[in-house]
Order: C-alpha cells, then sequence, then structure tokens
C-alpha cells in the first residue's frame, strides 16, 4: 500500500519543485534580481515596509490589487487608481493592508491618504500623498516627501530630505545629511542631528535641539528656536521672531531689524537708526567658530 501511495504521491509533490515563487492566499513573490525599483499606487494605505536578505521580495494583502514586474519596476497597483470619480470615494473606504519584505529597492509611493511605515531601508524613497502619517527608522538613501497634510516622524537618517507640506508636523532626531524645508505651515522640529538645514516657509514654527552645521531659511511669521553649533547661518524673517543658543561655541553675529527689538549680550556694539536696530558681536565662549546673519523687518532677535 505504501508503495502505491508513494508512486502516486512523489510524482504530484514533484511539481512544487518546479514552482520557485509561490503565491499563498493574498500574498504574492516576485525574484528580487528582476527588480530595481518598487512602485505603489493605491489610493487609502496602510503601509509597513522592512527589508530582508531574502532573494525575493515578498507582498501581502494583495486582495483588489494588480501585481506585476514591468521594465525592472514592482508595480503594485490598485485596479481603479487612474480613476477620479474612484479617487473621489477614497475617504469613505477602509484602507488596504498592505506589508513589503526583501531587499531594499528604490521605493515610489503615491497615495490619497496613507499610514506609512518603513526601517532599515537603504536605498531613496519618494512620498506623495493628499493626508498622510508616516514613520521610519535606520535610514538611508534621499527621501522625497510631497503632502497636503500630515505628520511625518523620522529617526536616524542618514541621507539627503527633501520635504514640501502645506501643513505638517515633521519631527526628525539623531539624523545627518541635507535637509530642505519648503512649508506653508506647520511645526518642524529637529534634534540631535547634523549636517545642512535649508527652509521656506510661511508660518511654521521651527525648532532645533543640539543642531551641528550649516543652516540658510525665510520664515514669514514663524518663531524660529535654535540651540545650535554653528558653522554658517543666514536667517530671515517678517514678523517672526528668532531665538538662539549655543553650545560651547562663540560665532561671530550680525542681527538687524527695522522696527523689532534685539536682546544681546551687553558686550555687543548696538546700532540705532530710526526704528531699526544692528547688534554685531561674538559671543564669549572656548570655541571660536562659525558665523551668524539674522535679520527681521518687525520681529524681535534674542541671542544668548
Amino acid at each position: 500500500m505504501k508503495k502505491l501511495l508513494n508512486k502516486k504521491l512523489l510524482p504530484f509533490f514533484s511539481w512544487l519543485f518546479f514552482i520557485p515563487y509561490p503565491c499563498l492566499g493574498n500574498d504574492k513573490v516576485f525574484p528580487a534580481k528582476d527588480i530595481k525599483s518598487i512602485h505603489i499606487q493605491v489610493p487609502r494605505l496602510n503601509l509597513k515596509v522592512t527589508p530582508s536578505d531574502s532573494p525575493v521580495h515578498t507582498v501581502k494583502g494583495t486582495k483588489g490589487l494588480d501585481c506585476k514586474v514591468e521594465k525592472e519596476a514592482l508595480v503594485i497597483k490598485s485596479q481603479d487608481f487612474s480613476s477620479k470619480k474612484a479617487w473621489s470615494n477614497k475617504n469613505k473606504e477602509k484602507p488596504l493592508e498592505l506589508e513589503i519584505s526583501g531587499p531594499s529597492k528604490n521605493l515610489q509611493i503615491f497615495s490619497l491618504f496613507s499610514d506609512i511605515s518603513i526601517s532599515n531601508w537603504s536605498q531613496p524613497v519618494f512620498i506623495s500623498s493628499f493626508k498622510s502619517q508616516i514613520k521610519s527608522v535606520n535610514t538611508k538613501g534621499s527621501w522625497h516627501i510631497s503632502l497636503k497634510e500630515g505628520a511625518v516622524n523620522m529617526k536616524k537618517h542618514k541621507s539627503p530630505l527633501s520635504v514640501k507640506a502645506f501643513k505638517i508636523h515633521f519631527n526628525l532626531n539623531h539624523s545627518e545629511g541635507h535637509f530642505n524645508f519648503q512649508v506653508n505651515e506647520g511645526k518642524i522640529a529637529i534634534k540631535r542631528s547634523k549636517g545642512r538645514m535649508n527652509f521656506m516657509s510661511d508660518k511654521s514654527k521651527i525648532q532645533l535641539t543640539q543642531f551641528i552645521g550649516n543652516l540658510k531659511g525665510f520664515n514669514r511669521l514663524g518663531e524660529i528656536r535654535a540651540t545650535i553649533q554653528a558653522d554658517q547661518v543666514d536667517i530671515s524673517t517678517e514678523e517672526g521672531a528668532v531665538r538662539f543658543y549655543f553650545i560651547k561655541q562663540g560665532p561671530k553675529i550680525t542681527a538687524y531689524t527695522e522696527t523689532g527689538k534685539i536682546y544681546a549680550p551687553r558686550y555687543f556694539y548696538k546700532k540705532f537708526s530710526g526704528k531699526s536696530t544692528q547688534a554685531s558681536g561674538r559671543i564669549k565662549a572656548k570655541i571660536k567658530k562659525g558665523y551668524v546673519s539674522v535679520k527681521t523687518e518687525r520681529g524681535n532677535i534674542y541671542i544668548n
């Protein structure tokens, strides 16, 4: 009886060895060697991305999605992604739960509403969304984020970062790179990071804690509060207050306001002309390094 079963079952099971990338339920598997980038186009999405040393990319939760490899790109697309009528109803639907694992590749995400979590990814990431919650830890590769509204929390990112948003709450911790922000309003908080930061904003609250490096930007109405070790700083506002605290370092400072006030150490040189005030000097510290320029039309400047 056993010999008979073996003769019948062995040929059947032998076929499994000729299916190297099986699809189980809503999970799909693709050879990583054929893929240079991953493109995701889903209107409403909860996404988790984690790398692995596997020779394949595993995509979990593909029900209702088209998944295929096109021109060395793994494309994961909602079947009605291109339909404007479908997009108008997406805010009433439950988000799709999607999970991707495999070797890090160039990642592009297009979504209307999204909740995205990415960890230990070492390749560039591009995210375009109407409203999104984004979290990342231990990432490399340049990131580009474009949002109308959302919240972003990034930790231990070591590469260039570009953010464009209408309204955003952004937190960046223990990171290093060239950070570029174009934000209408919101809050930008950067802690224990270093590199270069450029920003352009209308009315954001910008707070830097123990930041090392270059800082350049314009914030029309919002407040700028920075605790830094400055190499080169060039800041301007219309009405926003600017507050600087320097860490064990004495940079050379020039500050100017047309109608506001400048609060600086007593040993700074001050010049008054009508309603305008100009102050210059170097912070007393063991390390004499860096240059800071601050200009505002109607805001106050605080130098500590």
